[in-house]
């Protein structure tokens, strides 16, 4: 059924599918919030509000800063808004931009009547508010897929539909670039378009590709150049999807131990209603194919066929061993396919009810839904196999009964049967309002006082409710030293600046983890050194954070100086003050033709070549004068892309350290290593491109120092 859009009375429609999420939310608003014990929705959230540390220095290669299409909106909002706020306009506005597209889709494919009944149910649905209400890119993809199906029904609709393809472009293109797997289902939205232009229209294809192609392109590109220039502006770099392309090449070995599709009661609950969509499409399409003008059947029939093509391709992935349907939040791409599917072959009775029975028929739905959401019924309530077998025998009855309002009341009933085991199922997905408060007050404190320095977490993980822990170290990717406080924290690689992050139930953590710290990193002449500490108020489990900052201690080091020799070598020895003499920075010297050394003002401005890993330039080598553990320290100011600092014996055999991070000090940058020699040994002090996966592309900086102290043995 075909409908223009001709009504005296639209704007109800729309008005009531903006105020559904308060169904939801009238009692309780933890669906909007992300579970602390979930890992990957917590690093966008830290991208939201660390973008450019992250994407600068922090963590310049990490594929999730690659999705900007969600990264960018989030950050806007994030950037307008405290948390709690922006977190409430985020989520609702990614789920009602969700609930307006899905309804203008069927409106006008459909009719009002059945579109809204089917809007009433998709919005509600929990699978989808698992979705669309944490910070993982599920939500951000379903969205930019419905506004594009959107788009490309009201372009289908009429001749001169160029506006409605660009928009149908730039929103294929968000859905791309928030998650690799968009890019491998973009095609269903083509097959739909073209579909329903035939059906409607009578449009052959070459003509239709000829006229659409440039617009969907146009729009397409717009959001690409967009993206570009933004991740530009913020990491100097062009093209920003490089990361997610590899990181795809990769996933066949990252999900080698990925779940299946059976639990531990059959099939998992987030499958059960594709499976029910895609059953009843199989079986009903038939009829009304025989029964039914095209032009009538068609939005079912292309419905169906995205539905049924979306679950073979990721039951395939899922075949080779690349958990498409086994991992829940990748299975939430089916909702949209789902629910359009079932929304054009559930709800045809509707358009026989009378104005005061539909009325009545959506009230008693919405007054259903609202109940179940009040309070999440316990599992033994709605136990698996008996609901899933309830709920579709229910929905498979209703539609046995045709245009029977009895049939439209039976299959609402299977679905609030579902939803209802579904709600046991997805509670876990959600946070609380206070908790995230919590979290968030915290990483405040955490950026405060790290001052765009890198940050480690130490926590044990076996402390009751660690996974506020977990969350907090999460929005910084996961950047932990071990989960196993106070032991195993000295293994990670730590340098100076790093801010020490140790949230415990622990009374003494403060001083445990100092004087752990403390000790570990002395052979490499650092301390650890309180810098605050937190109280969190927390029912049952109150607990501290602990902020610790690495500092260099050369207390026990002694000074060095340098003496240039005629040969060019270099003879290194105690200075006789306590504070290292510079070097002259005149000894280094080019390794590489492309490499540009300026000198200003006493300092050098340095340029790498482009290669990844390209040798820069070198020091001369220099002797040790005893044996020892020797600290080279280069002081800089930073400029662009990544170098490292390192130290090669005397026949350049291989890097003897390396580091890649510099830490501030004050306006300045410093770059340290250690290297153990013996007296007479030699060494030399090398600078070479990191660059590695980012185009290639040069490092700069200016060189303000270089310096050089030692720890004898006792």
């Amino acid at each position: 059924m075909h409908d223009s859009g001709t009504s005296s009375r639209p704007h109800w429609y729309w008005l009531t599918i903006v105020a559904l999420p308060a169904l939801v939310l009238w009692h309780r608003d933890n669906a909007l919030f992300t579970p602390a014990w979930f890992t990957d929705p917590w690093y966008y959230l830290g991208y939201f509000r660390t973008l450019v540390d992250f994407k600068r220095d922090l963590y310049p290669d990490a594929y999730f800063g690659s999705r900007l299409s969600w990264i960018l909106p989030g950050f806007a909002i994030h950037w307008l808004f405290a948390p709690v706020i922006a977190n409430f306009i985020l989520h609702i506005g990614v789920h009602s931009v969700c609930s307006l597209s899905f309804f203008a889709t069927l409106r006008r494919c459909v009719g009002r009547r059945i579109a809204f009944l089917a809007t009433l149910v998709f919005c509600l649905h929990p699978w989808l508010w698992a979705a669309t209400g944490w910070d993982y890119v599920n939500g951000a993809g379903i969205a930019y897929l419905l506004l594009a199906m959107a788009a490309l029904t009201r372009a289908a609709e009429r001749a001169d539909g160029r506006g409605n393809l660009v928009i149908a472009g730039a929103s294929i293109a968000g859905m791309v670039y928030a998650h690799f797997l968009w890019l491998t289902l973009a095609p269903l939205l083509m097959i739909y378009y073209a579909g329903l232009v035939w059906a409607w229209r009578r449009v052959p294809f070459p003509r239709l590709a000829r006229d659409s192609t440039p617009w969907l392109a146009l729009g397409f590109g717009m959001v690409t150049l967009a993206l570009v220039a933004a991740n530009y502006a913020v990491a100097g770099t062009v093209w920003f999807y490089g990361v997610s392309w590899s990181a795809a090449m990769r996933a066949a070995g990252v999900f080698t131990t990925a779940p299946g599709v059976w639990g531990a009661n059959g099939l998992e609950p987030w499958l059960w209603f594709p499976l029910i969509a895609a059953t009843a499409a199989a079986v009903l399409l038939p009829f009304r194919l025989l029964r039914e003008a095209p032009g009538q059947v068609a939005p079912a029939l292309l419905f169906s066929t995205q539905l049924l093509l979306a679950m073979a391709w990721m039951g395939y992935l899922q075949s080779r061993g690349i958990a498409m349907l086994g991992f829940y939040h990748y299975a939430a791409y089916l909702i949209p396919f789902a629910f359009l599917a079932s929304g054009a072959l559930f709800w045809g009775a509707v358009d026989y009810m009378s104005e005061r029975v539909y009325v009545l028929t959506c009230c008693a739905a919405a007054a259903g839904f609202a109940a179940v959401w009040y309070a999440t019924p316990p599992a033994w309530m709605v136990p698996a196999l008996h609901t899933a077998l309830l709920g579709t025998v229910l929905v498979g009855g209703g539609l046995a009964l045709g245009h029977r309002p009895a049939g439209t009341w039976l299959a609402l009933a299977g679905l609030l049967c579902l939803s209802a085991h579904s709600l046991t199922q997805t509670a876990a997905l959600h946070g609380s309002r206070e908790q995230y408060r919590r979290i968030m007050d915290e990483r405040e404190r955490v950026e405060l006082a790290r001052n765009h320095d890198r940050v480690r977490f130490w926590f044990d993980e076996r402390e009751p409710g660690s996974s506020e822990y977990a969350a907090l170290n999460s929005l910084y990717l996961d950047a932990r030293l071990s989960t196993a406080f106070p032991q195993d924290g000295c293994d990670v690689g730590v340098q100076p600046g790093t801010l020490i992050v140790v949230p415990s139930v622990r009374a003494d953590a403060a001083e445990l983890a100092r004087r752990v710290l403390s000790d570990c990193w002395r052979s490499s002449s650092m301390k650890a050194v309180v810098v605050a500490t937190d109280a969190m108020a927390r029912e049952g489990q109150p607990y501290m954070v602990v902020l610790l900052r690495a500092e260099t201690d050369l207390t026990a080091q002694r000074p060095l100086q340098v003496i240039i020799e005629r040969g060019g070598t270099g003879l290194l020895e105690l200075a006789s003050g306590s504070e290292s003499a510079a070097f002259p920075l005149a000894g280094w010297s080019k390794e590489s033709p492309m490499t540009v050394l300026e000198t200003i003002a006493a300092q050098i401005e340095v340029r790498t070549p482009r290669g990844d890993y390209a040798y820069t330039m070198a020091y001369p080598q220099l002797t040790a004068p005893l044996t020892g553990r020797y600290r080279f320290a280069l002081r800089y100011s930073h400029a662009a892309g990544e170098f490292a600092f390192g130290a090669f014996p005397a026949d350049n055999s291989r890097w003897l350290a390396a580091s890649t991070v510099g830490y501030r000090r004050g306006n300045e940058r410093e770059i340290a290593v250690t290297v153990d020699l013996k007296a007479g040994e030699g060494v030399i002090l090398r600078v070479a491109n990191n660059n590695n996966h980012r185009d290639s592309r040069a490092a700069s900086f200016r060189m303000l120092g270089l310096s050089a102290t030692v720890a004898a043995p006792q």
